[in-house]
């Protein structure tokens, strides 16, 4: 769906200064395991995982333990130790029970995308949301606190008033070298309960108790209810609100199953299960983000919850807003190729030119 017209805006450039980090090979792995990359300079380097897993026979295994086709048809290659690391060795994620066990091949078995000073800085998998939506993959993302860094930029839509922002509705070419991911942000600001603060200016209105992402000034990010768990302060750079908590302190919302369209966003054509997007918090300071088609208020939450959520919020549903992405290193360090996480709507290189709505940039520390 191509973007509206929109006048010329010229982007602020900034430079980012690369480290260096040693070269590393990773074996692919299936359902979003990683293909072998080289490690360059301080860039980010990642393989694609293979395709969204396809669909096998059901198997008996409970829910108790992860399904054996999943153990036995992906079998991640340990995550090598650089010499020198800024941060302890990161294993790769605990897999995941899956919720409908044989639903997929490899489902809930993280693999490598991106590798930051050769550790698994961005882990994907891909599950069945529910036993209603078996035939459905949703992604599921683990991203690491220590080694990355997070951005909030405008859409010239929405929030608008480009020239009110510290940031570009896109990703500076000067950033590129160290784009790690990009997705989307939450509804549209006159449509969400909350608002949208950049650059010590807001749209919409920062509203208590409302479920807000918080950008920090050393780029780090917390999720929590407004007021309570996060605050302004003046180490805040960015924040994005959006509906009420989806999970807080490791509970689900006791409203996730009822009024959806009132309380979790209107769907198109009224249906329950559909596109959504969701993003949390570990206690560890970890993000988790799930999305993908087939996803209803609840199977968002438990897939959220299951990948080590303490708190999260929902983002923005239906087709059309939908994007995560992650970056392999292009032919030159400003042109890193965008890999779809599912086959979401719009194209992956969306956030390389002018975008009407908001949405975050991950980048290597």
């Amino acid at each position: 769906m191509p973007e509206p017209s929109r006048p010329v805006v010229l982007a602020r450039r900034r430079r980012v200064l690369l480290t260096a980090a040693l070269p590393v090979l990773l074996a692919a792995c299936s359902a979003g395991g990683a293909a072998s990359a080289a490690n360059t300079a301080a860039a980010p380097t990642s393989a694609s995982p293979t395709a969204t897993p396809t669909s096998t026979a059901p198997t008996s295994s409970p829910r108790a333990t992860a399904s054996a086709s999943a153990r036995s048809s992906v079998t991640p290659t340990p995550t090598p130790t650089p010499t020198t690391s800024p941060v302890p060795v990161i294993p790769l994620h605990a897999p995941l029970t899956p919720l409908v066990p044989g639903a997929l091949a490899g489902q809930g078995v993280f693999g490598v995308a991106v590798l930051v000073h050769g550790q698994p800085a961005v882990q994907v998998t891909h599950m069945a949301p529910s036993a209603a939506q078996a035939g459905y993959s949703v992604g599921v993302v683990w991203m690491s606190g220590k080694l990355l860094r997070y951005q909030l930029h405008p859409g010239y839509a929405d929030p608008a008033q480009l020239s009110l922002w510290n940031q570009p509705d896109l990703v500076p070419v000067a950033e590129r070298p160290s784009l790690v991911a990009t997705f989307n942000g939450g509804f549209h600001t006159r449509e969400l309960r909350g608002g949208f603060y950049e650059n010590g200016h807001v749209a919409g209105a920062l509203l208590p108790g409302a479920a807000s992402l918080v950008i920090y000034n050393d780029g780090h990010v917390n999720i929590g209810a407004w007021g309570s768990e996060v605050r302004m302060t003046p180490s805040v750079a960015a924040v994005r609100q959006n509906l009420y908590p989806m999970i807080d302190h490791g509970v689900i919302s006791p409203t996730v199953d009822y009024n959806t369209e009132g309380n979790w966003g209107p769907t198109l054509g009224g249906v329950y299960a559909t596109w959504r997007s969701g993003v949390g918090v570990t206690a560890a300071g970890d993000t988790v983000l799930v999305m993908g088609d087939g996803l209803t208020p609840r199977s968002l939450a438990n897939l959220l919850l299951d990948a080590g959520a303490v708190r999260a919020m929902e983002m923005d549903i239906n087709p059309a807003w939908m994007s995560f992405m992650w970056y392999i290193p292009g032919p030159v360090p400003t042109q890193p190729i965008p890999n779809k996480l599912v086959a979401f709507l719009r194209p992956a290189d969306r956030y390389f030119t002018d975008t009407s709505r908001d949405f975050f940039a991950v980048l290597a520390r």
